[in-house]
């Protein structure tokens, strides 16, 4: 301790003396947080007491009685030696004595009156010949609350309402699934859930219905009547071969058959114009269309647009082997099954392995719905990309042109299972091809 500080303390301190007593104490708070660190710093805290003088005749006491308690887990008591004890022998020591502890256990089976006290009271009226539950025999006994024996110490605590964690507010969201639907609405705005977190109960099914999927509930804003207008307006503005298009695919959304279509033409054939009327004549009747390009700019084209790694969640470094990041039971899983058709566009640009990794997840997750599906290409889905090949094709960092060549859609196995549909500039001349 440093001298100036020390003579701050000796100031603070008042000293009153008696002929029969002498103390000291503080009376300055600064002093007093320092004297306090210094008392319970570390192993090397000192113990305090505050001791009786004996007078003539009369035995020594002191109060408040002052004593180290110890307690421990069966065979795991602490044992002190020196470097050069033999260890043999410290063992054998060691398992034939009682200590204070195991004594207090002793003397509750010998006295009741002992039986009554809590361990810490236990010194007021036995010692222990160098002695919270009452009664307490064996280490079974002290997990044992109300005539229930728990499988830990902490959890006969909790039971007593000893200790206090989570479990109260944990109870208290089973009981009020309320609470769990705020909670699930504040994740759903951020595009999680609760199903993402395994430690967090979910709601209980009859529950769910208090609320929606917020990326559904998107899907299925648009207003019906509005959208009506706008299909019959699309559909009339149509040419041949753009209307051909449009009922081939709408036909497989109404009857739910599935399928994976590419509508190919440069630039200047309308895509975009049949993508419009998809999305109107789809959702007018209710149903979800998820519309998606593999660009952003692309993407603003289209009504309610993303960008297909935003949407499916698809991994920037893809692999042959790659599924999108959509776990079953997420708000995008739901999603996915819940949509009648997909619509891609500028596909040409991505990877095959970006379709191939859509194509394994709506299978995977089919599973849980509809088994008989996940054998059908996208999980029965209907897709529809769309794109010219003539303009950017997936680049391949460092690659050729067979590597170039051999990374686009048309080389996935995929393309076997693929409808492809032709448009044309001129529409004089236009016709509708199968190929």
């Amino acid at each position: 301790m440093r001298s100036d500080i020390y003579k701050g303390i000796q100031d603070a301190v008042v000293r009153v003396g008696t002929r029969a007593s002498k103390a000291e104490y503080c009376n300055k708070s600064n002093a007093i947080k320092y004297l306090f660190k210094y008392v319970n710093k570390g192993p090397d805290r000192v113990a305090v007491g505050v001791t009786k003088e004996a007078s003539s005749g009369e035995d020594a006491q002191r109060w408040p009685s002052v004593m180290r308690l110890t307690f421990y887990l069966p065979g795991e008591q602490n044992i002190i030696f020196k470097n050069d004890d033999d260890l043999e022998e410290i063992v054998k020591e060691e398992e034939g004595k009682c200590t204070m502890f195991l004594a207090w256990m002793e003397a509750n089976k010998k006295f009741e009156s002992g039986q009554i006290l809590i361990y810490a009271e236990f010194p007021n009226q036995f010692v222990y010949d160098r002695k919270v539950r009452r009664g307490c025999t064996t280490y079974e006994s002290i997990r044992t609350a109300n005539g229930i024996t728990y499988s830990s110490f902490q959890d006969a605590c909790y039971s007593m309402g000893l200790l206090c964690d989570d479990r109260e507010f944990i109870t208290a969201i089973n009981e009020k699934n309320l609470c769990l639907i705020e909670i699930e609405k504040i994740l759903n705005s951020n595009a999680r859930s609760l199903r993402d977190y395994q430690s967090m109960p979910y709601l209980e099914m009859s529950d769910v219905r208090l609320f929606q999927n917020k990326l559904i509930k998107e899907e299925l804003a648009y207003g019906t009547n509005e959208l009506t207008h706008t299909n019959l307006y699309t559909e009339q503005k149509m040419i041949h071969e753009q209307r051909l298009v449009f009922n081939e695919i709408l036909n497989a959304v109404i009857t739910d058959s599935g399928g994976f279509y590419f509508v190919y033409g440069h630039g200047g054939c309308s895509k975009t114009f049949i993508w419009n009327g998809l999305s109107s004549a789809i959702r007018s009747r209710g149903n979800i269309v998820l519309n998606v390009a593999s660009s952003g700019i692309a993407s603003l084209l289209l009504p309610g647009g993303r960008t297909t790694h935003s949407r499916f969640s698809i991994p920037i470094t893809i692999t042959d082997e790659s599924t999108c990041n959509i776990k079953h039971g997420s708000l995008k899983a739901e999603l996915l099954i819940q949509s009648n058709l997909i619509i891609w566009d500028e596909a040409p640009i991505l990877n095959k392995m970006c379709f191939e990794a859509l194509d394994r997840t709506p299978r995977d997750l089919m599973l849980v719905t509809d088994q008989h599906k996940t054998h059908q290409s996208f999980g029965s889905k209907v897709v529809v990309l769309g794109g010219d090949f003539r303009q950017i094709l997936p680049v391949i960092p460092k690659g050729s042109r067979h590597d170039i060549l051999t990374s686009t859609i048309n080389s996935s196995h995929l393309w076997s299972f693929c409808k492809v549909l032709k448009l044309h500039m001129e529409a004089s001349n236009a016709f509708f091809e199968l190929r």
